[in-house]
């Protein structure tokens, strides 16, 4: 039949890698806010640097691979999210990770012992080796060094605290090429157990 022709997949893209994120999303409130913060960060760099398109999450899981690999990760989220409740996620005030070259600012998780399960539980499943785990929310990357006082001395002194629900681990996918990055698109949502 005809139509079998328009089913089949495409064919491979040369020289493609597939990029992978299985993340916690907070509500809109929480995003909204992080928006906010990368915004006031540039203000205060009088929008130097990168131009980083955001939404806030909080990544359990980052994978670039050369081959497609959407079930493995769809089935290890499901495996997951079939043992796992809701939990609240309690969020207050702001820290950063020290880069060689640049700094990184984010939004502290308070309750970082039910997030680091979430994560423990996908690598385990995936079989990977962790190296090290601290649950964030990132506001803004590739801060310079020398520009960070600036950033941080605002940000430290900002009072910031909230909390959202952790219903669903969801997994994001774009495909990267050289010299061109898709934007990330939904590939799976698995809902906790209530």
């Amino acid at each position: 039949m005809q139509l079998a022709l328009f089913n089949e997949s495409a064919p491979p893209v040369r020289n493609a890698r597939y990029e992978y994120l299985i993340i916690i999303s907070p509500d809109n409130a929480v995003k909204k806010y992080a928006w906010e913060c990368n915004r006031k960060v540039k203000e205060i760099l009088e929008n130097e640097g990168r131009q980083e398109p955001m939404v806030a999450h909080i990544t359990l899981v980052h994978n670039i691979s050369s081959i497609e690999i959407d079930e493995l990760f769809i089935t290890a989220v499901n495996n997951v999210a079939a043992e796992l409740h809701s939990f609240p996620v309690y969020i207050k005030g702001f820290d950063f990770f020290e880069r060689p070259n640049h700094n990184v600012l984010f939004i502290s998780i308070t309750n970082e012992a039910e997030v680091k399960a979430v994560h423990d539980k996908l690598y385990a499943q995936l079989e990977y080796e962790s190296l090290g785990f601290k649950p964030h929310i990132t506001v803004k990357r590739h801060i310079q060094r020398e520009k960070f006082p600036l950033v941080w001395n605002y940000f430290e002194q900002l009072e910031y605290e909230s909390q959202f629900v952790c219903d669903r681990i969801l997994i994001l996918k774009r495909m990267v090429q050289p010299h061109k990055k898709e934007n990330y698109k939904p590939l799976h949502e698995a809902l906790l157990l209530k």
